[in-house]
């Protein structure tokens, strides 16, 4: 009985020798060739302009609160990470950087001259006709103390397919377009709650 144990452990140390290393390598390599860039659904092919809604995270209902023009441009690579600039074409001074990994995106912008800042992380679902996204949106104001709070929102990001932004950002930012709105430092307008 005694060298029954012994041979069945012996064999299931055999087993697990072998065998880890081997998923080790398929979950390393798998994600690996997942991750490099170019991406085959990225923020520019089929289309670089996108339509950006925020939902109130804090309302038990999470009701649409806006939905503003974003317009995406390639900025190269950087190890895994595809990387783009971005302007808004419906809230004036609204520009940003945004970085992607495989399906997620991060987003960074500022607005009102640096004053007012957002952070939108969302993951795109390339299963939907327009290449949806989803994720969250958070926009505050620096401040001297702990900064001020905007909103807390669920974001959702669609593709207007196959159409590019309708103007370059040099246009966008020219004051012969009209904006509903140019928000300096002075104001308490802002892109997720701002509807003119």
């Amino acid at each position: 009985m005694g060298i029954k144990l012994i041979k069945k452990d012996t064999n299931k140390k055999l087993l697990a020798t072998v065998f880890s290393p081997l998923v080790f390598a398929a979950l390393t390599f798998s994600s690996v060739s997942q991750a490099q860039p170019p991406y085959n659904a990225d923020l520019v092919q089929g289309g670089n302009k996108w339509f950006l809604d925020a939902y109130d995270d804090t309302d038990p209902d999470h009701n649409l609160i806006n939905t503003v023009g974003l317009c995406f441009k390639y900025a190269g690579t950087v190890g895994t990470h595809q990387r783009y600039t971005w302007y808004s074409d419906t809230f004036k001074g609204w520009q940003g950087t945004a970085s992607q990994e495989g399906d997620q995106i991060f987003i960074h912008g500022r607005y009102a001259g640096g004053k007012g800042r957002d952070a939108i992380q969302v993951r795109i679902i390339i299963d939907t006709p327009r290449s949806g996204s989803v994720g969250h949106w958070q926009e505050w104001r620096d401040d001297d103390s702990y900064g001020q709070i905007i909103g807390f929102a669920n974001a959702r990001m669609i593709r207007d397919p196959g159409q590019p932004c309708a103007m370059t950002e040099k246009e966008a930012l020219d004051s012969g377009f009209s904006f509903p709105f140019f928000p300096t430092p002075e104001t308490t307008d802002n892109p997720m709650t701002y509807i003119p």
